[in-house]
Parts: C-alpha cells; sequence; structure tokens
C-alpha cells in the first residue's frame, strides 16, 4: 500500500509532520517562516524539503515542487488574532493568513487538509468577502478610541484633559452606529472558513478537540478544521476518538466506550517525574532557569494550582496527580515543577506536550520554549493522522 504524501504549511518545529510520519504518511514538504523553528524542524525531518520564508511569498516555490499536488495538506496558522490573549481585532492581518492556507489547498488538490487552530477563533468575527475594508477599519479605530477613552477617564476620576471629555462624549454618541455599521461587515470566522473551503470543492466541518483525552498530560482544546475532498466531511466524520477520561469523575478505573475503554487521564508526575532529579543536558534540552534567590523563596512557598503572581498559567505551580493546564512559553515564565522550586525546563515541557524524548530543538532557550508551546501536541496529532489515514483507505 503507498504512502500518501503530506504538505506541512506554518510547520513550526514539525510536531504535526511527526505526527503524521509516524502514522504512516510520506511529509514532502514544510514552510515555516522562523529561523530557529525551521533549523529544528531540519533536525529532526532531514528527508523532507523545508521553505523558509513568508508564505505568501514561498509558496509559488511550493506550486513548482509539487505540481502534481499532494495527497494531505495539514498545518495551523498563526493564531495571535484569533486567541483570547490575543489582539482578535476584525482587521487584524494576522489573523488573514487562513486564506493563504485556503489558496494552497486550492492549487494543490489533496484528498484531504486538516487546519488548526485556537478555540479562540470560533468567537472572532473578521470582514466579509467584498466589504469596505477602509471603513471596517475607520468604525473599528472609533470604537477603539472611545472604549480607551473610557478606561482612562474612569481610572484618572476628575483628572481627565478637556479634549480627552470633549472626544469621549463625541464618540459615546456615534459608538452605537459605530459598532452596528461594523457588525454589518462582519461575519463569524468558522463560517468563513467553511464557505471559503465549500467554494473551492471541500465540505468541511470542524470540531474542539482536549489533547488530555488522547493520552497527552496536558488539558489543552484546540479547533481542528478537516476537509475531504470525494465525500462530505460532516457525514463521514473524519476526527479521532478519544482514547483517555478523567477517571475520577467514574466508579472504576475503566470507562466502557463502545466496544473499547478509555485509559485515566496522564498526570504531570507520569510524565516528568522521573527527570525531575536529572542533570542539567543541553543537547537533552534540560537545563533549568537560574532563578534568583527572593524567587526561590517566593516558589517555596508556592502551593500546588496556584500561580506565583497571579497570571494564571504562567508561573503556575502544577500538580502532581493532574495533568496540567495548557502549555506555553508565558514569557519564559513557565509551569513551576510540581516538587522543585523552579520552573520546568524545556525537555520537561516538551514531555507535557508528549513530544519525543529523542526530538532535538535549535535557538536560543526561548525560542524552544515558544516552539513547543506553539506545537500541536504529538499525541493528538497522531491520533488525527490515524482518523484521517482511515479515511482515505476507505
Amino acid at each position: 500500500m503507498r504512502s500518501f504524501t503530506v504538505v506541512d504549511l506554518f510547520s513550526g518545529c514539525g510536531m504535526f509532520s511527526l505526527a503524521f510520519k509516524e502514522a504512516g504518511f510520506n511529509v514532502t514538504c514544510a514552510v515555516e517562516i522562523d529561523k530557529s523553528a525551521a533549523d529544528t524542524y531540519a533536525t529532526n525531518h532531514p528527508n523532507t524539503i523545508i521553505l523558509v520564508g513568508d508564505i505568501r511569498t514561498v509558496k509559488r516555490d511550493l506550486f513548482d515542487y509539487f505540481p502534481q499536488g499532494v495527497d494531505v495538506v495539514i498545518g495551523g496558522p498563526p493564531c495571535r488574532s484569533f486567541s483570547p490573549s490575543g489582539l482578535r481585532g476584525s482587521t487584524d492581518s494576522r489573523g488573514q493568513l487562513y486564506k493563504e492556507y485556503i489558496d494552497v489547498v486550492k492549487h494543490m488538490r489533496p484528498k484531504a487538509f486538516v487546519m488548526e487552530n485556537v478555540k479562540g477563533l470560533l468567537s472572532m468575527k473578521h470582514l466579509m468577502p467584498g466589504a469596505n475594508n477602509e471603513a471596517a477599519s475607520r468604525y473599528a479605530t472609533n470604537i477603539s478610541r472611545y472604549k480607551s477613552l473610557r478606561q482612562s477617564i474612569s481610572q484618572k476620576k476628575g483628572r481627565t484633559s478637556y479634549e480627552e471629555v470633549r472626544e469621549f462624549e463625541s464618540l459615546k454618541t456615534l459608538y452605537p452606529s459605530y459598532k452596528r455599521k461594523l457588525s454589518v461587515l462582519l461575519a463569524r470566522v468558522p463560517l468563513l472558513i467553511i464557505n471559503e473551503f465549500k467554494k473551492i470543492g471541500y465540505p468541511t466541518t470542524y470540531k474542539v478537540l482536549n489533547a488530555v483525552n488522547f493520552g497527552v498530560p496536558q488539558k489543552r482544546e484546540r479547533v481542528f478544521f478537516i476537509g475531504l475532498r470525494d465525500k462530505n466531511a460532516v457525514e463521514a466524520n473524519p476526527f479521532p476518538i478519544e482514547t483517555h477520561a478523567n477517571v475520577k469523575k467514574f466508579q472504576t478505573l475503566d470507562v466502557a466506550m463502545g466496544t473499547t475503554k478509555k485509559k485515566p487521564w496522564v498526570t504531570a508526575r507520569e510524565a516528568i517525574g522521573d527527570i525531575a532529579d536529572a542533570l542539567e543536558d543541553e543537547e537533552f534540552s534540560h537545563v533549568f532557569t537560574k532563578h534568583k534567590k527572593e524567587t526561590i523563596e517566593k516558589i517555596k512557598k508556592l502551593q500546588p494550582g496556584k500561580s506565583l503572581y497571579g497570571y494564571g498559567e504562567a508561573w503556575y505551580r502544577i500538580i502532581a496527580s493532574e495533568p496540567t493546564p495548557t502549555a506555553k512559553e508565558n514569557h519564559s515564565g513557565t509551569f513551576v515543577h510540581f516538587e522543585k522550586h523552579r520552573t520546568v525546563s524545556a525537555r520537561e515541557l516538551a514531555r507535557i506536550q508528549s513530544i519525543p524524548d529523542y526530538y532535538r530543538f535549535c535557538g536560543s532557550k526561548k525560542s524552544v520554549l515558544h516552539q513547543i508551546g506553539d506545537c500541536v501536541p504529538f499525541l493528538l496529532g497522531k491520533a488525527i493522522a490515524l482518523a484521517i489515514k482511515k479515511h482515505l483507505q476507505d
């Protein structure tokens, strides 16, 4: 049986590619703009062509390399403007890169595609095709300015300048009109994506998957769009079946699921407990942050499930008996180890992302943490790859 070919867009450090390779696919090419992430990719995928640069310019090279197309396109367009922690701007160009992904699918005509993004995309709105971008930008700018002035006046409590108050009162009158006019030009991003894929012949469906339900020691929700060229994706239901569950909700460790049984969630201790006392190893990316003495004293008092500075997932002491929250780089303020008085190493964060120990990373420590935090968890990616493979074989 032949191996299905794959192109990985916005590939990052290559974890989605690794997942598809482990599932038996032939990943022929990847596109990545970040040099360090591309170096990591090349180190671990020496037989895959990697195009380093902006997809808007290098996609022509991609089409030249594969004039006959490929079987599957995978990848996750940058998510900053889709994330609740990002700008979420309806006219933010970073949120428009999914259109480049669609253009690649249009030209390469794969049998299937998988597009990944943050869950926040589901509530995001963007300009509808043909909408007046100039007018939308003007409405959005005035709305943003009104909200900024409202917050500023509230905080200054009477110490606001006359000009600011006058501008605020003017925008306050116009705000409902701006909001209404902008809403007419916008549509929910999931519907825009589905409609754009439908136009080029790909029935598409989407689903939020939680990595923890696929053996990843981390609660990480991401939305996946899957389209199938030769069948209706909704009817085909090409998503993987969950293999793990929170056993605390049930009487027994095994949870009945048809003819199979789910396994218990993987805990932080199971994921990284065995290397808690391991010596530092730069090649293994197991290097510890050198904390200041006062920071260490604060960490010693930090209880599991709490954040050192109240930042949520940043400087959060993980609970040994549970999966971790969503793994992120968090400006180098990663998780605090469940029993050591330090933040976790890059390798420990990789373990939390279910990345195999043989995988090697390139770049600065900050870059490596970014690469790990941004990637699709390996075991979740592999479950998706196997589900796609099954549908292609069928």
